[in-house]
């Protein structure tokens, strides 16, 4: 690909610097206020540039008036007139705020322009000699007359109005006026998450009236509001129309909530019976068209409850888990505000509660079958203070619990859940260290079975297992990491080193690691540390490695109309990440670098990465999109108000201005850097 741009000409001074506020005066005068962003000067001084030369240009053509012939004077007009048109369309990108996407659009269409303009110069010339058909001179009319009524277009949708209008007389003119020029831009493709056939259950018919009947008559709730619902069955039945309607949904909902009550689902014995009193007040009015409104009110008061009772039936826990813990589920009714994290809690309960079958332990005297057994008691007696902090939400006095105390019972029951797990993992982690080869040699196994013994009652110990399953797991990952190697001219590039050189440095941390476990009984947490920045670091470089592939983009994505890369420009825009990450590699193999650094860095390019990763998804459709004349004169006149894609238009504007900045000679890194850096910013926030 190449810059589309027509040359300058002339050396352009840049500088992205937005005007500051200035202070105020001396006096202790007020502070002046905020000033509007500037314009780029290189974009005012490529504006000032390219309509000079546009204006020696339609001087040059106006003067060969007189010598053109009549067969060639309509085509003559027509170069005339698209200059024009242009002229009036550089102006127009200074007019939109700085770095807009009215700016972006003006910039594109510009850009169109000037391929356009080449286009028809090109066809004028062959067609010299060769009178226009009254279709093209019709069209060639058409265009004309456009330039006699062009104003300020600072709002996209006006141009977009503007350049619509060119479509059909530029495809009668140069192309064919039947030719399909479709909207030059690819369909945003809705991918729907896959079914799963065995999840797939066909929505439930809403019970009859006559089902609600039966139903009614087998809950088990108090004979008012049996009788209270029955009665509604009996007006439902014999009403019409809206009215049979409305019953129908009002019964639906009522019976829902009886139904709820039988089972008892988020009510205790003290507040059952007024819901249930409340709910009959809430049939009986509104069964009465006269004071429905006073009905539908109270229903609308117990639509919390019937929300709670539907989400308590969700958390399939036993009845007997539900009784015991309607205080809770009470509670959360009563105090809206508590609510969200009395249900988290009881939500979180339920899950572990639905794990118990999994992390009981099977029967066992050996060391670590007796360890995990001890680590499970542990988990049914926070189980139980949890049933118990649950039933004293709605108590009174000492006896009290609040809904931090139900959180803080989570969090230590799932401390002994995490133990059992590196416990059942211990043989698996002794397997994994012992291929190191550890020295002293029988020590790291002595060292583990003493704090195996120790860990119900000492810290160190505990954590000592913990830490030799974390160096374990790691080293596991660092494995499967390393055996994946990265193509080396990749590593070279953004590291400065060999892929042999990371897989030393990390095989060194997980042996001194290993060895420092079985000399002392600890590990040391700065090997720990070291070994997941290594990692860390390996990930970073793919995440580079995956950016570098998507730099050269497919030259058909340029026919979209808010697309025009360049893949030198592009590959521009890595230089100084690559410079600095290979710096950090260099840090980090030497046993020192910053991986928050090196996120910060990945985290700085993550949106640039997400908007190449649109325009390569998009390659295949631009592909169908038509090329030549009638590609040109679509692209051109694709509406781009309030159009999809901005942060694609963004990045084809952006990298073109860094670009012009970079070729004026006064251009300096800090200039250019601030460019990028804002380029990065506004990415990262599409």
């Amino acid at each position: 690909m190449t810059f589309r741009v027509v040359s300058i000409g002339v050396v352009l001074f840049a500088t992205l610097a937005l005007a500051q506020p200035r202070p105020g005066g001396g006096g202790g005068g007020a502070p002046r206020p905020p000033q509007p962003p500037q314009q780029p000067a290189v974009l005012k001084s490529y504006v000032e540039t390219h309509s000079t030369r546009l204006e020696v240009e339609l001087a040059t053509f106006i003067q060969k008036r007189a010598e053109t012939a009549q067969a060639d004077a309509s085509y003559l007009e027509m170069q005339i007139d698209l200059r024009i048109l242009q002229r009036w369309l550089i102006r127009q990108i200074i007019e939109p705020d700085p770095y807009s996407d009215a700016q972006a659009v003006m910039w594109l269409r510009h850009r169109d322009m000037n391929d356009l303009i080449a286009t028809v110069d090109a066809w004028s010339t062959a067609q010299r000699g060769v009178l226009p058909t009254r279709q093209q001179q019709e069209a060639m009319a058409a265009i004309r007359k456009v330039t006699f009524d062009m104003k300020p277009a600072e709002q996209v949708a006006a141009l977009d109005a503007l350049l619509g209008s060119l479509r059909s007389p530029l495809l009668a003119a140069i192309a064919d006026k039947t030719a399909k020029a479709p909207e030059m831009r690819p369909v945003i493709k809705k991918v729907a998450a896959p079914a799963d056939p065995a999840s797939h259950t066909e929505p439930a018919e809403p019970p009859t009236v006559d089902q609600l009947s039966t139903r009614i008559t087998q809950l088990t709730i108090t004979i008012p509001l049996r009788q209270q619902l029955l009665s509604a069955v009996a007006a439902t039945k014999s009403a019409e129309g809206e009215e049979k309607q409305l019953m129908l949904e009002m019964l639906r909902a009522a019976v829902d909530l009886a139904g709820a009550l039988q089972s008892n689902l988020g009510v205790d014995a003290s507040t059952r019976p007024q819901i249930e009193a409340n709910l009959g007040e809430a049939v009986s009015l509104y069964s009465d068209s006269r004071l429905r409104e006073a009905g539908e009110k109270r229903l609308k008061a117990l639509a919390q409850y019937r929300q709670l009772a539907g989400r308590v039936s969700s958390l399939a826990l036993p009845p007997e888990i539900v009784r015991a813990l309607a205080p809770a589920f009470a509670y959360a009714r009563e105090n809206p505000n508590d609510s969200a994290k009395v249900l988290g809690a009881i939500d979180a309960f339920a899950q572990i509660e639905s794990q118990l079958p999994t992390i009981r332990p099977p029967a066992g005297i050996e060391l670590l079958g007796r360890q995990i057994e001890a680590q499970f008691k542990q988990l049914l007696n926070q189980r139980a203070g949890f049933m118990e902090d649950a039933e004293k939400l709605k108590g009174t006095g000492m006896f009290v619990t609040s809904p931090d105390d139900l959180v803080k019972r989570i969090d230590a029951m799932k401390q002994p859940i995490a133990m059992i797990d590196v416990l059942k993992r211990q043989p698996q982690t002794m397997a994994t260290l012992l291929e190191l080869k550890p020295r002293p040699t029988g020590s790291l196994e002595r060292r583990t079975t003493q704090s195996l013994v120790k860990m119900v009652d000492d810290e160190a110990a505990q954590s000592f297992v913990q830490n030799l399953d974390l160096l374990a797991t790691t080293w596991t990952s660092a494995q499967k990491s390393l055996a994946n190697k990265m193509d080396e001219a990749m590593v070279t590039k953004y590291a400065g080193s060999t892929w042999g050189a990371f897989e030393t440095r990390v095989r060194g941390v997980v042996t001194d690691a290993v060895n420092g476990a079985a000399a002392t009984g600890t590990i040391d947490a700065a090997k720990l540390e070291s070994l997941q920045r290594l990692l860390g670091m390996i990930e970073r470089l793919r995440t580079l490695a995956a950016l570098d592939a998507k730099l050269t983009v497919d030259a058909a994505v340029n026919r979209w109309a808010d697309c025009s890369l360049d893949n030198d420009k592009l590959a521009k825009l890595l230089d100084s990440y690559r410079n600095d990450f290979a710096a950090i590699v260099t840090a980090t193999l030497q046993g020192g670098g910053d991986e928050k650094e090196a996120v910060r860095l990945a985290k700085r390019y993550q949106g640039l990465l997400n908007t190449l990763d649109r325009v390569a998804e998009s390659a295949d459709q631009c592909q169908q999109l038509p090329s030549g004349p009638v590609g040109q004169i679509a692209r051109f006149a694709t509406p781009s108000d309030k159009a999809p894609f901005g942060h694609v238009r963004y990045l084809s504007f952006a990298t073109d201005l860094i670009e012009l900045t970079r070729m004026s000679a006064d251009a300096d890194v800090e200039t250019i850097n601030k460019m990028q850096d804002q380029m990065l910013d506004r990415l990262n926030k599409r």
